[in-house]
């Protein structure tokens, strides 16, 4: 799964997290407890995802790993123009492509998807193999952003951390279009205003870092067994016998 994944494991540890917390002097742990605790609710359900994508992975789960996700990349995205709507419009309208095949068809697993447009020789824009390969690359994109972001939280550069992580996942897909991506993100916040927005402006920068980091911790898993289960249906391949 790692290899495939090609998402870094978070840098720290749960109890690296305390001691972070600890030295920088957030006032005692009930913060930061309190803030994991609401992490850890909103994921509540990322174990049973996992579990069952072992075996299957239905849309129901899909939406559920996703969920929370938006209000993540609003915040991170804000304030960089059209870059932030576009993005946030991609990762929920390819999401919806999948919702709308798997109930047309009749199916409810992600590779039942893949097979019956397969067998139906269905049109591939717009179709649930289509937004079943670009969530695929929107979750890569943005879980390397808020790892890259988390990493040194110090550093208040956060245009220079979301194209660093296009350039590790989505440029080589966006061809003529990245240089016009790479100049929107210009735009984006500072991390200051970023960690204050997820804070909603009353938990502390460092509050926010170990909520995101425990959010890179639960979500990493669920992200990679699912980058597994459509390099397992050649998901990419799809795109490139639509394309002959």
């Amino acid at each position: 799964m790692d290899a495939d994944c090609a998402l870094a494991k978070p840098t720290f540890a749960e109890d690296a997290l305390w001691t972070f917390t600890e030295e920088r002097g957030c006032g005692g742990l009930e913060e930061p407890r309190k803030i994991v605790e609401e992490v850890e609710k909103a994921s509540s359900r990322a174990d049973k995802i996992i579990e069952s994508w072992f075996d299957v992975a239905t849309v129901e789960d899909l939406r559920g790993a996703v969920d929370g996700l938006v209000t993540v990349v609003e915040a991170l995205m804000k304030g960089a123009g059209p870059a932030a709507g576009i993005v946030v419009g991609d990762m929920t309208g390819n999401l919806k492509k999948i919702e709308k095949s798997a109930l047309v068809n009749g199916v409810k697993t992600v590779t039942e998807i893949v097979e019956k447009e397969t067998d139906l020789d269905a049109y591939y824009r717009d179709s649930g193999r289509e937004g079943l390969l670009w969530l695929k690359r929107t979750l890569q994109f943005f879980w390397k952003s808020i790892d890259y972001c988390i990493a040194d939280p110090d550093d208040r550069n956060l245009s220079r951390v979301l194209k660093k992580a296009y350039n590790e996942t989505l440029a080589g897909c966006h061809g003529f279009r990245a240089h016009a991506f790479r100049l929107l993100m210009n735009g984006a916040p500072s991390k200051t205003e970023f960690f204050r927005r997820m804070g909603g402006g009353i938990a502390s920068n460092e509050v926010v870092v170990l909520g995101l980091r425990k959010w890179t911790e639960l979500s990493r898993p669920v992200i990679c067994e699912y980058i597994d289960l459509c390099n397992n249906i050649s998901i990419e391949d799809c795109e490139n016998l639509a394309a002959l």
